[in-house]
């Protein structure tokens, strides 16, 4: 189950300098050879050589953040919208590489992608270097930022792709600056667009009732009637059967053989929009809940590359169900309150 929201939320620009800072100092601790390991300050000074170096080869005139991030504009656009408000919501095509290495991941129009959608300023970016550079671009603009390890993935490996202490190199188009109403109209038409599709308000195909929208947002329609007047009772603990998905049919989760998922209902335990969709239910029945990224896990935590999300959550760097669900994504649950 992934969806558990309890614990304390974690900053990944705090738990990732976290992650560096240790690791140094336990590699210091361990010897082994003659030759000490670097310091965080250290590492450093040696990504910003690097970074210096690969401007300089490639004649690059950049601009040092205070961060110690470097970035330079590919095109710019004068007169687009500035994102200057903390929390504004991008939409942008990347392509991400280790620093004179290859590409290591990348969304891009020319592949006729959708962009990828993260929120700006709120800590919820993984590298946090790209979460500062972004404040710095229009709407319409391309930028590359070279990001040292610090700011990128620290200590972290993956396979050959990424070694440790690796400076990211990312070229960014940022196509779209929106807000959370914006968002939420978006969704509003996804979500009318999917109960059309699903003919879910026809119940001759679709029975019982028609989907209705509850106050709190949450779109309810029940599938099959429960225990007439046996509703969950605060704090009572309940089992559900389930398959959660997203609006394309793709299956990010679900209860399966004879296991169910057992909680406090309405306990904050899970996500808002699943304890407002419950509430509704009966006991024995079947119901889908069509659930906004407002009620669900909102802008969740923009990993590039998705790849690493597993080894974020392993490292406590990110929450589980950011693994599973990217920014702004409306869940769709067909479940049964047992």
């Amino acid at each position: 189950m992934i969806f558990n929201k309890t614990g304390v939320k974690i900053s990944p620009i705090k738990k990732l300098l976290g992650i560096v800072a240790v690791g140094h100092i336990l590699l210091s601790a361990c010897g082994g050879g003659n030759d000490p390991e670097p310091t965080l300050e250290d590492q450093t000074s040696i990504d910003k050589a690097l970074i210096e170096a690969y401007l300089t080869e490639n004649n690059i005139t950049a601009t040092e953040d205070g961060s110690g991030i470097f970035y330079y504009p590919v095109v710019e656009n004068p007169t687009g919208a500035l994102q200057q408000v903390k929390g504004s919501i991008l939409s942008i095509y990347y392509s991400a590489k280790v620093l004179n290495g290859q590409v290591i991941d990348e969304i891009l129009l020319s592949q006729n992608e959708d962009p990828y959608k993260l929120k700006q300023g709120v800590n919820s970016i993984v590298p946090v270097g790209l979460d500062i550079g972004l404040a710095f671009m229009k709407e319409g603009e391309t930028y590359t930022f070279l990001i040292p390890s610090g700011l990128a993935y620290g200590e972290l490996t993956f396979s050959t792709l990424i070694p440790a202490n690796s400076v990211i190199e990312i070229e960014v188009e940022l196509v779209l600056i929106e807000n959370e109403q914006d968002q939420q109209d978006i969704e509003e038409t996804l979500i009318n667009d999917y109960i059309a599709d699903k003919e879910l308000d026809d119940l001759v195909k679709n029975p019982t009732d028609k989907v209705e929208l509850l106050p709190s947002g949450v779109y309810y329609k029940r599938i099959s009637e429960g225990n007439e007047d046996e509703v969950a009772i605060k704090g009572e603990q309940i089992s559900t059967t389930y398959i959660a998905s997203f609006l394309d049919d793709a299956v990010f989760d679900r209860t399966s053989g004879n296991d169910t998922f057992d909680f406090n209902f309405d306990s904050k335990v899970v996500m808002d929009g699943l304890d407002l969709g419950i509430a509704e239910m009966e006991k024995g029945e079947r119901a889908l809940l069509i659930i906004p990224s407002a009620q669900a896990y909102q802008q969740s935590v923009g990993v590039i590359p998705s790849y690493l999300s597993d080894e974020l959550v392993e490292l406590q760097v990110i929450p589980e169900y950011a693994s599973k669900v990217a920014p702004y994504k409306v869940l769709v649950f067909d479940i049964t309150l047992l």
